[in-house]
């Protein structure tokens, strides 16, 4: 039992992932991110707090948390990075 993953998959977690933008700038694009996913049926947060990526949603940062779906300049074109926690190894 105790090499069994602490988190669920990623189609089975309670959240899917965590939207956040990297300035301040880029909240616009990362509301509308997140509102296109979640109507595509994905469990989708946003963190939009002005602060460090480093400090967003540390749920997403640990292994054991969802996937964190950075917004910054380069993304604002139709992307968006993907960082993914402890899932990487389950999708």
């Amino acid at each position: 039992m105790s090499s069994m993953p602490r988190a669920l998959p990623a189609w089975l977690a309670p959240v899917q992932g965590d939207g956040a933008h990297i300035q301040e700038h880029q909240s616009d694009y990362a509301r509308e991110v997140v509102k296109m996913l979640q109507k595509q049926g994905l469990k989708v947060e946003s963190d939009l707090r002005n602060e460090k990526i480093t400090r967003k949603n540390p749920r997403a940062l640990d292994a054991e948390g969802p996937f964190l779906l950075v917004v910054g300049d380069k993304e604002k074109g139709g992307a968006v990075a993907c960082a993914p926690g402890q899932f990487k190894t389950w999708v």
